[in-house]
């Protein structure tokens, strides 16, 4: 009745809105509460109801999502939220999943494209299968997590073939393997981490897992994994760890037969520290050392157990040692009453003779065991020997059938007249044995002459001969042999000439040399001479006596071999440095080229040139004469004998040495007594030096000092001289007046060669003096204060700029005529050193400079034709101090920016003041010596020294300040 009731309300309101713009007040209220009224009744349904109806769809469907009427809210959302119905689908999911509806989530994370939601519901609700549908779909990296869980459950169920698929599809081997371990199927473990993971990753595993076996005390396990990856040293230490020992020699013997006996040593000194002596003895006995075995139970006093090791794995005599060993252990009744019974009646007698019981063991042996008497003496023998009763060890030894130890014992106490006794009676056939042992003895003591008397009477002479030869007592062993051994005595005198050098004394070989010769068998006394060499000779001068007499030998008595022996001999005493020696041997023989060679070594030039004069055939003359001269120079020029070298006749060689030493005063001496072109190299080729070091002034005093040659390879020095003197900012007064004075005298020389005044060289090298002229009186005028001269000097040097820094040249010009208020002049020049400079600054150049009208008909040089300096020559302050000058003047308009002129005195043309050639008619003007400008026809002063002539009023103020003309001084 309620919903009827609200229905027909907003039926009637809608009616009455639909009929009237305006809505009052309270009807909004109305529509505002009504659905809080609802919610207060608890009529949510119909309160949904009502929203829908009234097309409110926002707040129907935020009402059925409060009341998780998810199916209501999907299909209002289709109609008027379509995007909200993915959100929708998800919440609605997560709410089923809340519920533990989780099967039913999962179609609706689907929805929602919530794949990874909707897989986690498949696996949480055991959807297995719909979970892998699921994951065929996804990435590896979503879909790894979710097959490792997936194939836990597989694995949990015993479905290892699926367990296995999914493990690896979630990229966890090891997970696999271990599931496959914890079944205990190895080789189903094996075969599958085989397939995914390196060998060496595959035998870490095993490794790891055997570890993890071992820890857990599962000992077979563990094995069984080191075994598979051919760990067999793991499992082995593994079992001696846990003091499984007979697991670890069954896998020793199996994989390290090489260490069996090793182990079993090993662990039976382990199981001996631990006192577990039975297994200990066991492991002794397989290890192949039994003795170990019986050492253990004898170090504890167990005798009985020793003593049957022993009986069991040693021989009779091992039993023996073993058994005496215990019977030292006790009194002497006792000991032999221990090897009695145990029926070691030997070893009995030896107990007895060990405790010197010699009386009880002859006693012994005599009535047990008669064959044992001979030991009995013989140790009874060395103990009497060891007392110092050596007649009675004589005796005992011989009963012992032992006569040589008797022999031994005298020859040890050097008795050698006992020991020839007892050997003559005894042993006859050991006599010459003992007079060899005293022959050594004495050998020994050095003592040759009874060593010598020794094994003579022993019937060896030949050792006796042999230790003479090893001593080089060569003499000795000739006599022996000549008296005991007549057929060694060729011998022997053979190998003192053939082997001499090695075994022999230098005084056995001439010995043996001078025996030959007197023989006169000469071959071989020359052979022997030769055999003496300087490792057995220190002497060089009787070695060079020797070899001279193998020498005269051959000469006269083996011609055939003659040279050879000359050529043998020289090439030893060239060895020896003895050269002149050798020289003179080869002179002798006709060995000329050789004997030469020799004296050039020993640089005995007047013996090599008296071999020369020998030479008669030409050919050989010709040859042997020019190494001579050649060496001789070579000699010469590295002694740097410029006297040799000269008398020589070369010349060219003493002149090099001379210059490259720095010499050149005597360089050029010398070199003006040859060839002009010779003096003029050398003379060019100091100059240069001297340009290449800087030394300007240097260059030019050269220069003049040699009268300055007019030869043309001389033209480029003289001007790059010029160039580089003028080149300076700051000029030096000292290389400017040498630079006058060479031009001076190069161009008198050029003059005196009827030169034409036209001539371009004799133009271009005057200029050069008139600049060095200009500039040294510039720097006089500037010093004593000559205002008018030193103004008309400074635009004179204009002219020449592109010989002199240009920039300084205006820049001292300007400065000039600003200083003598020449304020037209003065502004031109300053303004043409103003775009100079910033000309200079600018990188490309030139900018500056487009204009050059107002030195047009000039002879100034165009500033296209002259090289702009590096730098600036004035700061930028100092510029700017010139610029704010020029500008002051130009906005002033004081002036009328334009150079002095005149009248030509030819055409009448107008030209600059300081022209010295008029652009129109082309006259030409000789300049002023005080100023530089221009000679007028009139108003001139001539020195009457040098004759040039100069401007009268520049002449007169230069004069009355200096008392001296201007060029000639």
């Amino acid at each position: 009745m309620l919903l009827l009731f609200i229905f027909k309300e907003v039926s009637q309101q809608k009616q009455r809105l639909s009929q009237t713009t305006i809505v009052c007040p309270m009807s909004r209220t109305y529509w505002r509460k009504l659905p809080e009224l609802l919610q207060r009744q608890d009529c949510t349904k119909r309160l949904e109801t009502f929203f829908e109806k009234m097309n409110m769809y926002d707040r129907a469907l935020e009402s059925y999502k409060k009341g998780h009427a998810y199916h209501k809210a999907v299909d209002i959302a289709r109609k008027g939220f379509p995007q909200e119905v993915v959100k929708l689908e998800e919440q609605w999911g997560d709410w089923l999943v809340e519920q533990k509806q989780v099967e039913a989530a999962i179609n609706h994370f689907i929805e929602a494209g919530l794949f990874n939601k909707a897989i986690e519901a498949s696996i949480i609700a055991r959807q297995w299968t719909k979970a892998i549908q699921l994951l065929a779909h996804q990435p590896p990296e979503v879909s790894r997590p979710f097959y490792k869980q997936i194939a836990k459950h597989y694995a949990d169920i015993r479905q290892y073939d699926l367990g296995e698929k999914y493990y690896v599809k979630a990229g966890e081997y090891v997970d696999s393997f271990e599931m496959y371990v914890r079944a205990n199927k190895w080789d189903a473990a094996y075969q599958m981490i085989s397939r995914h993971l390196p060998e060496t990753e595959v035998s870490m595993l095993y490794i790891k897992e055997g570890q993890k076996h071992e820890k857990d005390q599962m000992f077979k396990e563990a094995e069984r994994m080191y075994l598979t990856v051919n760990e067999p040293d793991l499992a082995i230490n593994m079992y001696k760890k846990a003091k499984q020992y007979d697991n670890m020699i069954r896998l020793v013997m199996k994989y390290r037969k090489d260490l069996l006996k090793e182990t079993h040593l090993h662990l039976a000194k382990q199981l001996e520290k631990e006192n577990n002596l039975k297994q200990s003895e066991h492991h002794y006995i397989e290890g192949g050392d039994w003795n170990q075995g019986v050492e253990m139970y004898r170090s504890r006093d167990m005798w009985e157990e020793a003593i049957r090791v022993a009986k069991s794995n040693g021989t009779a005599k091992d039993l023996a040692e073993i058994a005496k060993k215990w019977a030292q252990t006790m009194d002497r009744d006792q000991g032999v009453k221990l090897l009695t019974k145990l029926g070691l009646v030997e070893a009995a007698v030896d107990f007895l003779c060990d405790k010197k019981e010699f009386t009880e063991a002859f006693r012994l042996s005599d009535s047990n065991a008669k064959y044992k008497l001979p030991d009995v003496h013989l140790k009874y023998a060395l103990h009497l020997e060891d007392e110092q009763r050596f007649k009675e060890a004589e005796e005992n030894f011989i009963k012992a059938n032992k006569t040589n130890e008797a022999i031994l014992m005298y020859e040890h106490l050097e008795d050698w007249h006992s020991a020839l006794q007892v050997a003559r009676q005894f042993s006859p056939e050991s006599v010459p044995q003992v007079y060899i042992d005293q022959a050594k003895f004495y050998l020994k003591k050095q003592d040759m002459p009874k060593a010598e008397a020794a094994f003579i009477n022993a019937k060896h002479p030949d050792i006796a001969i042999n230790e003479y030869i090893q001593r080089q007592m060569w003499t000795e062993a000739l006599r022996v042999a000549k008296k005991y051994a007549p057929h060694l005595a060729s011998e022997i005198n053979q190998r003192i000439s053939s082997q001499g050098l090695k075994e022999g004394s230098v005084d056995d070989l001439l010995g043996s040399a001078k025996m030959w010769e007197d023989s006169k068998d000469y071959v071989r006394a020359i052979d022997t001479y030769m055999d003496i060499n300087p490792s057995n000779m220190k002497d060089i001068g009787q070695l060079e006596a020797v070899w001279d007499r193998a020498v005269n030998l051959a000469m006269n008595y083996d011609k055939e071999r003659a040279q050879d022996i000359v050529a043998e001999v020289g090439k030893r005493l060239e060895a020896l440095n003895r050269f002149v020696s050798a020289g003179e041997l080869y002179e002798n023989a006709g060995f000329f080229e050789s004997a030469v060679t020799c004296y050039i070594t020993a640089q005995q030039w007047t013996k090599a040139k008296d071999v020369v004069s020998q030479i008669k055939n030409k050919e050989q003359y010709s040859k042997i004469s020019s190494m001579v001269e050649k060496a001789y120079k070579e000699f010469l020029t590295k002694n740097q004998d410029i006297g040799g070298l000269t008398s020589e006749g070369d010349v060219s060689t003493a002149l090099n040495i001379l210059a490259q030493k720095g010499e050149w005063d005597e360089c050029l001496d010398l070199a003006s007594k040859q060839s002009g072109e010779i003096f003029n190299h050398y003379l060019l080729l100091y100059v240069k030096n001297l340009i290449g070091e800087g030394h300007f002034k240097e260059a030019a005093e050269v220069f003049v000092k040699y009268k300055c040659p007019t030869n043309p390879a001389n033209f480029a020095v003289y001007k790059t001289l010029a160039l580089e003197i003028l080149a300076e900012a700051e000029l030096n007064d000292a290389e400017l007046l040498v630079l006058k004075q060479m031009m001076i005298v190069l161009c008198n020389n050029l003059q005196a060669e009827s030169s034409p005044a036209s001539n371009p060289v004799l133009i271009e090298f005057n200029q050069y003096s008139i600049i060095a002229h200009l500039e040294l009186l510039k720097a006089e005028c500037k010093a004593r204060n000559l205002q008018k001269s030193y103004t008309k000097v400074c635009i004179s040097l204009l002219r020449y700029t592109k010989e002199i820094r240009v920039d300084k040249a205006f820049l001292d010009a300007g400065m000039a005529c600003k200083d003598a208020k020449m304020l037209n002049m003065a502004f031109v020049l300053l303004n043409r050193y103003l775009d100079l400079a910033e000309a200079i600054e600018e990188t490309e150049g030139g900018s500056g400079l487009q204009d050059n009208a107002d030195f047009a008909d000039t002879d100034i040089p165009s500033p296209f034709e002259t090289p702009l300096p590096e730098k600036n020559l004035l700061a930028e302050a100092k510029r700017n101090e010139i610029r704010d000058w020029v500008l002051q003047v130009s906005v002033e308009q004081q002036i009328a920016p334009k150079l002095a002129t005149k009248v030509c005195e030819q055409c009448g043309a107008t030209i600059f003041e300081a022209c010295l050639t008029c652009p129109k008619c082309k006259k030409v003007w000789e300049p002023c010596v005080a100023s530089g400008y221009p000679l007028p026809k009139a108003g001139i002063s001539y020195c009457k020294t040098c004759q040039k002539g100069a401007i009268k009023e520049h002449w007169t103020e230069y004069v009355k300040a200096t008392q001296h003309c201007p060029q000639c001084k």
